[in-house]
């Protein structure tokens, strides 16, 4: 279980934001998204010994998007629950809980930012989401919103720099 629980750390960290933005292409909800990718991580683990580590990626891929696909066709009316039993051979040691803990707070607390930038400009809003989850390059957002690569650029180096400067102000922290 130990060297499982290794695995799934180093496959986490490799493909989580991966496993985010191809749930995201689907549900167009982060929140929703981060929830699928928990659930996609979840089933590796109990699948973990079929998966042969040169498919992980691939395996992820497909579960994510499936579950994004099952989630938006029941409306987003249900919740995935894996049904993971519990034992203490799955806990953590206490610095990688620690660890998780301050990054899942960070998500929230830049979650929170990024909300405020939807209300002070959606068009730097959403050039940064095309950008980042949709993972489009300039030409394709411009394409997309009607508009030239260079706006886009502008918008989104307009809207980060806002974000960074929102996120020192309410968090304090050199996060970003």
């Amino acid at each position: 279980m130990i060297e499982q629980d290794h695995r799934l750390n180093e496959y986490f960290k490799k493909y989580s934001d991966l496993v985010i933005r191809n749930a995201y292409s689907v549900v167009r909800n982060y929140e929703e998204a981060e929830d699928i990718c928990q659930e996609s991580f979840a089933r590796l683990l109990i699948n973990i010994e079929k998966v042969s580590p040169k498919t992980v990626k691939a395996w992820l891929l497909r579960v994510s998007k499936h579950l994004a696909i099952d989630y938006t066709r029941k409306g987003g009316r249900y919740k995935t629950n894996v049904g993971l039993e519990i034992s203490e051979e799955f806990f953590m040691d206490e610095t990688d809980l620690v660890e998780i803990m301050v990054e899942k707070e960070r998500s929230a607390n830049r979650q929170i930012v990024l909300n405020r930038l939807k209300d002070v400009n959606e068009n730097w809003y959403r050039a940064i989401v095309m950008s980042s989850l949709e993972n489009m390059d300039n030409t394709e957002i411009g394409e997309k919103l009607g508009i030239s690569p260079g706006l886009v650029s502008q918008w989104k180096h307009k809207g980060r720099k806002w974000l960074q400067k929102a996120y020192q102000e309410e968090f304090g922290d050199d996060d970003e």
